[in-house]
């Protein structure tokens, strides 16, 4: 398992392209230097009415699929 971390600014009028299914994936820039896409929908449980911002921690199997996404305090 990898981890990666990447510093989320959603803002909530963007964030309805993708609750729409308009977008379907994330690409963000982790602080390891890594680009990194992940399914948006995955984003669902941390959408406040502002938007989404934060420090995010990305679990990846080594098939570099998506294990597990969560918020850093």
């Amino acid at each position: 398992m990898q981890k990666f971390h990447v510093y989320l600014h959603i803002q909530a009028s963007e964030l309805q392209r993708y609750y729409s299914g308009e977008v379907s994936s994330v690409v963000a820039k982790s602080i390891e230097g890594k680009t990194i896409q992940f399914p948006a929908a995955r984003l669902r449980p941390f959408i406040l009415h502002t938007g989404i911002q934060g420090m995010f921690e990305l679990t990846v199997d080594s098939d570099n699929r998506l294990q597990d996404l969560r918020k850093l305090d």
